[in-house]
C-alpha cells in the first residue's frame, strides 16, 4: 500500500476484526460473522473514500469465504477488492500522486486473477470476471501485461471489443504476428454471430480486414516469401471477384485502392505507394493511418 494518511479508526477496526481470526484454545474463529464485519468495514471505508482500505477489507472477507467454501461470495469479494484498488489508483492519478511501486495495480491484478481461478467452480461469474480483467488491462495500455490480461479476459469470454483492444495494444508494441492472429480470431467471432445481429458488427469487420491487410504488407513489404495464412488474405484482394468485395465489407474504391497497394508493393513502385497513401488517407481511421505510414517508411527505406 502507498503511504496515504490513515483515516481515523478504520485501520484500528480492521486489526480488531483481524484478531478474531486467531485460533483460541478449543474455539475456532466464527468465519461467517468475521466476514460480515469485514464487509461492513469495507463499506465504511468506501464512504470515507478510503479506497485502498476498502480493498483490503474485501480481500480479508474473500479469505473467510474461501475457508468456508462459499465460492460465489469469495469471487464477489475479490472483484469488489480489485475495483476498490483501481478506484484508489484513479484517485492517486487525479491528484497527481501516482504510486511509484504500482501497489494498487498489483493488488487489483492479484484480486482479479484469484477470482478468475475460482470461476471454474462458479461459471456464472465468467463474464463479470472477464470484464474486470479487461478493465484492469486498460490501466496498462501499451505493455505486455496489458496483452496478458486481455488474453486471459478473452479466453474466459471473447467479445469483438476486447479483441479490438488486444489488436491495438499488439500493434502499439509492434507485435504484428500476435495482432494478425487476434484479428483472425475477431473475424471468426464476428462471422459466428447470428445473421440478424451481424449488421451491427459490419463496421468492425470492415476495419479488421483493412488492419489485417496492412499488417501483412508491413511484415512482407514486397510480398515475397509470404506464409500461406497471410497469402490467403492477399489472394482475396487480388482475386477481384464481386462476392469477395462484399465479403470484405469494402466499397469499390477502397477495394481497388488496397488492391493497387498490394500490386505497388509487389513491383516495389515507391512513387505509386506514396501516391496511394494520399488516396487511401480519407478511408482510414487513426490507427490504420499509423499502419500505412509505417508501411511507407519501411518500403521507402528498403526498396
Amino acid at each position: 500500500m502507498s503511504d496515504l494518511k490513515e483515516p481515523p479508526n478504520l485501520m484500528g477496526k480492521y486489526h480488531l476484526i483481524n484478531n478474531k481470526l486467531k485460533k483460541r484454545f478449543m474455539k475456532n474463529p466464527n468465519y461467517s460473522e468475521i466476514s460480515e464485519e469485514f464487509i461492513a468495514l469495507a463499506k465504511e471505508c468506501e464512504q470515507n473514500q478510503a479506497w485502498q482500505y476498502a480493498g483490503l477489507c474485501y480481500t480479508a472477507a474473500s479469505k473467510c469465504y474461501h475457508t468456508m467454501g462459499i465460492t460465489t461470495s469469495e469471487i464477489n469479494s475479490l472483484m469488489q477488492a480489485g475495483r476498490q484498488y483501481l478506484v484508489a489508483e484513479k484517485q492517486n492519478a487525479n491528484i497527481g500522486c501516482p504510486s511509484m511501486g504500482q501497489e494498487n495495480i498489483i493488488a487489483a491484478t492479484k484480486s482479479f486473477l484469484d477470482a478468475a481461478e475460482r470461476v471454474p467452480d462458479a461459471p456464472e461469474f465468467n463474464v463479470l470476471v472477464s470484464e474486470c480483467l479487461r478493465e484492469l488491462a486498460s490501466f496498462q495500455k501499451g505493455s505486455s501485461a496489458c496483452d496478458q490480461l486481455l488474453k486471459k479476459s478473452i479466453s474466459m469470454f471473447a467479445t469483438v471489443e476486447s479483441l479490438d483492444e488486444l489488436i491495438l495494444n499488439c500493434i502499439e508494441q509492434e507485435s504484428f504476428v500476435e495482432a494478425f492472429n487476434a484479428i483472425n480470431e475477431q473475424i471468426s467471432l464476428i462471422e459466428s454471430i447470428e445473421r440478424n445481429t451481424l449488421s451491427r458488427y459490419r463496421h468492425s469487420l470492415h476495419d479488421a480486414e483493412i488492419n489485417r491487410l496492412l499488417l501483412i504488407l508491413i511484415m512482407y513489404p514486397t510480398c515475397v516469401k509470404v506464409q500461406p495464412a497471410h497469402r490467403n488474405v492477399l489472394d482475396k484482394f487480388i482475386a477481384n471477384e464481386e462476392n469477395t468485395k462484399n465479403c470484405l465489407c469494402l466499397s469499390d474504391d477502397e477495394f481497388i485502392l488496397l488492391q493497387s497497394l498490394i500490386f505497388a508493393c509487389q513491383s516495389e513502385d515507391i512513387g505509386a505507394i506514396v501516391d496511394l497513401e494520399t488516396e487511401l488517407w480519407d478511408y482510414l481511421n487513426a490507427n490504420q493511418k499509423c499502419l500505412l505510414r509505417m508501411l511507407v517508411r519501411i518500403v521507402t527505406n528498403e526498396c
